[in-house]
């Protein structure tokens, strides 16, 4: 049988199953974000397709990923894009446990970097801080900005990060290094713009 999408119905009805599974914090969180579910556009292996999501916070998102059948956290862009293909198989109890941990505090921030008219050996020191990515655009936006936005976690170095979640694996003798490691840079979303446009 060939595979077809989750329909939005589809989705409402593991969203009742999984309810029943919840204990009351877990409900309480998805009282506070959840959304009527909708059809949202991803990246999926190099294809434009679909997933449907089902809660929202700030600038993050739950949806349902019925490749693997199970629910996942994501950013979610501007433009309504869902940023993150995962594969996890989690139950919704399992998703939201994920904001459960975090709610009340700031756990993500976004960071913009200025570009430089000229190469340069000195240090590059953010231009601003945000905690989330609309936020965080706007202000580009709103002074015609060139540089660099990226995601970094709280209380975690970008390199730390990376390696824990297999974003990075060294491989040189200079990827031990201090110097390197002081000045890794968190790339799983990392973004460019000129003139206050993201241009990748």
């Amino acid at each position: 049988m060939e595979w077809q999408p989750a329909t939005v119905e589809a989705v409402k009805t593991i969203i009742e199953r999984d309810l029943k599974a919840c204990d009351s914090k877990q409900v309480a969180v998805f009282e506070k974000y959840s959304v009527e579910p909708y059809s949202a556009p991803i990246l999926r292996f190099g294809k434009m397709e679909s997933v449907v999501v089902i809660a929202r916070r700030r600038d993050e998102v739950i949806y349902w990923e019925d490749v693997e059948g199970g629910f996942n956290c994501s950013a979610i862009g501007p433009d309504g894009h869902v940023l993150e293909h995962l594969c996890n198989q989690d139950e919704l109890r399992l998703a939201l446990n994920n904001w459960l941990e975090g709610e009340g505090s700031i756990t993500e921030v976004w960071v913009f970097t200025g570009a430089r008219s000229s190469p340069s050996t000195l240090a590059s020191f953010p231009g601003g801080v945000f905690s989330s990515i609309g936020l965080a655009e706007n202000w580009i936006k709103l002074h015609s900005l060139s540089g660099t936005l990226t995601l970094y976690r709280v209380d975690a170095g970008a390199y730390d990060w990376a390696l824990a979640k297999g974003g990075f694996k060294p491989n040189k003798p200079h990827h031990y290094t201090p110097e390197f490691i002081g000045q890794f840079s968190d790339g799983d979303h990392h973004y460019h713009y000129e003139s206050g446009e993201r241009v990748a």
